[in-house]
């Protein structure tokens, strides 16, 4: 299953600040809606946003199963 879609103004860049506010504001929350805790694995592709260090800092910890960019 993949999260609902999020829409962004058009004109806005995604940097990493916007993504990771993105997924503790919206994605982190539907997942726990879901009760999907244990039986998921956060994958993203290798935009410059998802492999920021500190994105990657801060998804390691936060999700149990996550595909880092080195995967």
């Amino acid at each position: 299953m993949m999260t609902p879609l999020i829409f962004i103004p058009k004109g806005v860049k995604i940097n990493q600040r916007l993504y990771l506010d993105t997924l503790q504001s919206q994605i982190l929350s539907w997942i726990h809606e879901q009760q999907w805790q244990e039986s998921y694995c956060f994958q993203q592709d290798k935009t410059p946003s998802h492999t920021a260090k500190s994105l990657q800092e801060w998804c390691q910890p936060t999700f149990k199963y996550f595909w880092s960019k080195g995967m």
